[in-house]
């Protein structure tokens, strides 16, 4: 009887052999995309599009590059286990001319040779809950090269990384950045990026 419930189980689609996944969330809620959420009293924020790469154990010089999309849940996971999980992709991988998978440049991630992959675009509205009015924003958040290289080690291991988006949005309005259409490297993609990473944690 319990092989026929977990063949049932599996039959259904709940059923999975994910060994690490990202789970993407609004303070500890599952996040989902076109959703609106409230940043503080007068602010909310709604999402349209987010997408980020994460590459597993990327100085072992493998190439276990992942594209997570908020609209693909089955994104959020994968097979393997992996020691060390990074945000974006390390420069020796973004030059040595692969462009299949995850890195096909249909995704709608990857800028050109001198700037290479987006490691996290965003897009969506925050809205002003008192005059009822909106600011669209987008942001494209990537480059390999100093000073404005998109790269960062996520601290810690584990098999679930939590990415709050609360968190990270939080701290771009206490930020000094106030540009709501970020395109190209430059010092105000590097700080939301970095934000952005601090927004991470594991599971305990």
């Amino acid at each position: 009887m319990p092989y026929l419930f977990l063949f049932l189980f599996a039959l259904t689609g709940q059923f999975t052999f994910a060994q690490q996944q990202i789970a993407i969330n609004w303070n500890g809620l599952a996040f989902e995309l076109d959703s609106t959420y409230l940043l503080n009293d007068s602010t909310a924020l709604r999402i349209s599009q987010f997408k980020f790469y994460i590459q597993g154990d990327p100085k072992k010089g493998g190439q276990a590059i992942y594209l997570v999309d908020a609209a693909e849940r089955s994104s959020w996971q994968w097979k393997k286990q992996h020691a060390v999980l990074q945000i974006g992709v390390n420069a020796a991988l973004q030059t040595s001319g692969v462009f299949n998978g995850a890195l096909d440049p249909i995704n709608g991630m990857y800028w050109a040779w001198n700037t290479g992959f987006i490691s996290v675009k965003c897009v969506g509205e925050i809205l002003e809950l008192k005059n009822g009015r909106s600011q669209q924003f987008e942001y494209h958040l990537g480059a390999y090269q100093a000073p404005f290289a998109c790269i960062a080690t996520v601290i810690g291991s584990g098999s679930t990384l939590n990415c709050d988006l609360q968190a990270w949005f939080r701290s771009i309005l206490a930020s000094e950045v106030h540009e709501w259409n970020i395109m190209q490297p430059s010092q105000a993609s590097k700080v939301l990026f970095d934000l952005f990473t601090a927004s991470f944690r594991y599971d305990q």
